[in-house]
């Protein structure tokens, strides 16, 4: 029992650090803006108002 929580921390150790030098992508449309995606519509107006036409926002 000891053995397998130790061999699970020494994997998360070696895991989780890792995984945040990992490099991603942000969403873009075609023409280079970014996607914002909203859960409600007032907060898609305020994007629409904030960032203009830098993003394309999905509500």
């Amino acid at each position: 029992m000891n053995n397998k929580i130790l061999t699970v921390i020494i994997l998360l150790i070696a895991v989780v650090p890792g995984n945040a030098c990992i490099e991603k992508a942000e969403p873009q449309t075609d023409e280079g803006q970014l996607i914002v995606v909203v859960s409600i519509l007032p907060q898609a107006d305020f994007v629409e108002h904030v960032g203009g036409y830098a993003f394309d926002i999905a509500a």
